[in-house]
Parts: structure tokens; sequence; C-alpha cells
């Protein structure tokens, strides 16, 4: 054979046969069938002779390749470093993504992943289009449908494609632009806001409460319960509620269930109303500022100032005595945002870095004190 594993070799040599002539046709013939048998085998530069199986590329690569037009085209390093088959610009409007990825996809598939530049901002529930296979919801990863605020114009999103739901859908698993309401399955406490909870139980066991009460409106047929527990007011709004004074207390009847509101027995409250505190006590739960107080003249601590901030703000040289009032083991925070130095005293004994005695605050400085036991402190800071 003149061609075997790639390699071609000669049936005949005609040097050595024209030494002997006559060189015989019937050689020549098998010679040239033999080549023509070998380059049928062969794979062309013109794109036929196509291979029948998988090719070893013998530790080499694929250079100057020319970039994919079709679904089963080669795939280029550039390609996937520069996310060409990933990231699209939206052609759509507000609620209606609308991407057209080149080669276009045939069908949705579990786990497609798409990068997408918003074209508008959302106002509500959204769904995203490729290639005009049709628009599917886009939730998030719990699978809540999209807030206004989630995309925002310009934005840069993620959509994953998840076919293991009932229907289909996107799921976006970049963060919002924003975190509107409704993105959350509870609220974020904020400082000296209403937090507002929709429907759930307030477990009050092991509550100290100081006292319940009701407020109604007869004509209205409304009213508000209110408990005083901890030092801190919370109430439920009651609509639509038979409101009833009984002889020894005053009751609120729901659909639901009945509960005594003075001397309390039950350990929760089951309600569909809305719940809220006005989170304006230090002691809520939330995001909070430190409470905070102005000092512009010679002054000393009040038993409000526990956990808070005291502000220098005058512009002349002044004293301020930390004393008895805060409860032991009290911390307060002192700025200096005054012109001048402050001196920092104590009704009892002040001490710093194992000193006692007065301390000086410099201008624009800052330090904080702990409540040892009664007008004695432990002070610690960029102090003088």
């Amino acid at each position: 054979m003149p061609y075997s594993a790639g390699t071609m070799s000669m049936i005949y040599d005609f040097d050595t046969e024209a030494a002997s002539p006559p060189i015989e046709i019937a050689k020549l013939t098998e010679q040239f069938q033999d080549i023509a048998t070998a380059m049928s085998l062969a794979m062309l530069r013109d794109g036929t002779g196509l291979p029948t199986a998988s090719q070893n590329l013998n530790s080499t690569t694929f250079t100057n390749a020319a970039a994919a037009t079709t679904l089963t085209g080669f795939p280029r390093v550039t390609e996937l470093i520069d996310q060409d088959h990933v990231y699209w610009i939206d052609s759509g409007s507000a609620n209606t993504l609308v991407i057209t990825p080149s080669p276009a996809i045939a069908a949705y598939e579990e786990g497609q992943r798409f990068v997408v530049r918003a074209a508008a901002n959302n106002s509500g529930a959204t769904t995203v289009n490729v290639n005009g296979l049709g628009p599917i919801a886009v939730q998030t990863p719990d699978g809540v449908a999209l807030a206004s605020g989630a995309i925002l114009l310009g934005g840069l999103y993620e959509f994953t494609y998840d076919a293991n739901t009932a229907p289909d859908r996107w799921v976006m698993t970049s963060p919002p632009s924003e975190i509107p309401d409704g993105m959350l399955s509870s609220n974020i406490p904020l400082l000296n806001a209403s937090n507002v909870f929709t429907s759930g139980r307030m477990d009050i066991s092991g509550t100290s409460a100081d006292t319940y009460w009701v407020e109604s409106d007869a004509a209205a047929n409304q009213g508000r319960w209110r408990a005083h527990v901890n030092s801190e007011e919370w109430s439920l709004d009651l609509v639509d509620d038979a409101i009833t004074a009984a002889s020894t207390a005053i009751r609120v009847t729901r659909t639901d269930n009945t509960v005594d509101l003075v001397g309390l027995s039950a350990t929760s409250l089951s309600f569909t109303g809305a719940l809220t505190t006005p989170n304006t006590a230090a002691s809520e739960v939330g995001y909070k500022g430190a409470p905070s107080r102005n000092v512009t003249s010679t002054g000393n601590t009040a038993a409000t100032d526990a956990g808070g901030t005291i502000r220098f703000t005058s512009g002349s040289a002044q004293t301020f005595t930390l004393d008895g009032d805060p409860p032991a083991d009290s911390v307060v925070v002192m700025v200096n945002s005054s012109g001048n130095s402050w001196t920092i005293a104590a009704s009892g004994t002040l001490t710093f870095a194992g000193n006692t005695g007065s301390r000086t605050l410099p201008t624009g400085s800052m330090c904080a004190a702990i409540h040892a036991s009664s007008g004695n402190w432990n002070i610690a800071g960029q102090l003088t």
C-alpha cells in the first residue's frame, strides 16, 4: 500500500524500471491509482474530505481562526475573555428586556446566562426576551417578582435561566440596583422610622408588660391595640373588628381569636393587621445613630447620655464633668467640634492609661469614657 497512517510510499521506482525498458503501463496505472486513493482519504483545504474519526492535534493548536457565526462554530479565547456571547445591550422598554445574541440561540435551556445593560428603569414585574423566543418572567432567587427600582437605566444585570420551576423563569443573580419595598422577606428597622409588619405573630412570652390598652372609635368600628412592653410602645391597628368593653377588662374580639388586653394571660397575639413600632427607643433593634446632644458651656453628664455622644460645639475652652448620673458601666463618647480644647474632669476619679486627673480633649479629637462606679470613670482616646 502506498498510503498508510498518513504516510505515502512509492510502489515502483521508475528510474529502476527505465534501466530495463520497456516501462510497463500496468505499473504506471497501479502507481497513479494508489495516489488517487491516498488523495481521497485526505482532508482538503476546500472543506471537502471530511474526517471520519476524532482528530488528534498532537499538542498543537488552531491559529488565526475566524469568529464563529453559528452555534456549532469554533469558540475562540478572545470571545471568551471579552464575554462576547454573554454580554448584550437591552433593546426593549421598561419591564421588558429584549436581547438578540448572535449567533442566535435556538431555544431556552437550563443554565443559560446573560449579562444585560438595561435600557430603562423597571416599575414592577419584569420579563426577558431572547432572540424572539418569548418573554419569560424574571424573579429573585427566592421566587419573588422584581419590584420597582430593581433595574435602573444603564445598569448591568445577570440573568440565569431556570427550567426547574413551573413555569420556567429567569433568575436575576446580580443584586438589584436598589432594595425596593417588597424585595425583602422582613423589614429593616431604620432610625426614627415607623416599621410596619403586615402580618405575623408577636410573641410576648417572658416580657414584663407595663400596660395594655385599646383606643377605639365606635362609630368607625376601628381601634388600635397598644402595649407598653419593656419601656417600648407597640401597637396593632384594628380595622373592622368588634371592640367591646367587658366589666373587668377591655377585650378585642377578632374573627380568629379573642384576647384579653388587660391582665393579659396569653403568651402571644396572632394578627393580620399592621404591627408598628416608632423605632425611637435606644433598646430597639435596627440601624441607628447614637443619641447625641450638643454642649456649648461648662456642664456635666446626664442620665440620658448613657450610650450616646456628647458634642462640644462652643468656640471657647470649657470644662465638662463626668459625674454619677449615667448608670454604672455606661459608655459615653465625646467629640470636640469646637475651635478650642476642652477639659474633661470627673466628680470622683478620672483614670487615663493608669494615671488619674483631668484630661484635655483637643479640638477635632474624640474620646470614650466608661462609668466604673459613682463618679469614677475610665477614659481613653485622643487626650493629652
